[in-house]
């Protein structure tokens, strides 16, 4: 499950954690960066409509780490918002850590940001049914970081 849980019937169980990268437009790479440390800046997102995985996620775990973000204008393209962002215009993005490596730029600071993904179940139904699955994803998320 990626977006806020608002459901109380429901037990989150995190299966994975996506590897992203926060986008700014200053700063040094490679340092990580806490949520947190961006609630003040504006949030520079698609539309849910275009991408609804990484809208949930993202806006999931700000929520979780207790802030709602500041939306800043939406751009026609993740382009435009890069070439703002350089150009100094205030504020952060995210993409997916794989995509990252195709838009480097001097202009601009990309800071590792993992984000986990849950599984929602049923509070009544326990994890012991879950365990053939869960050692799946956990098997599948040691295949990735070994890549």
């Amino acid at each position: 499950m990626r977006g806020i849980d608002t459901a109380t019937d429901l037990e989150l169980i995190e299966v994975w954690r996506d590897s992203l990268v926060a986008v700014l437009g200053e700063g040094r790479d490679g340092e990580p960066v806490r949520l947190t440390e961006l609630a003040d800046l504006p949030l520079r997102l698609t539309a849910r409509a275009a991408n609804p995985p990484l809208v949930d996620l993202v806006l999931g775990a700000c929520a979780r780490a207790g802030f709602e973000p500041v939306l800043g204008p939406r751009s026609h393209s993740l382009d435009d918002t890069l070439a703002e962002l350089g150009a100094g215009v205030p504020g952060w993005t995210v993409v997916y850590a794989a995509h990252a490596g195709e838009l480097a730029s001097r202009r601009l600071a990309f800071r590792p940001l993992v984000l986990p993904a849950y599984l929602a179940v049923r509070a009544d139904l326990g994890v012991a049914a879950l365990a053939p699955l869960l050692r799946t994803c956990a098997s599948q998320a040691r295949t990735d970081r070994d890549r």
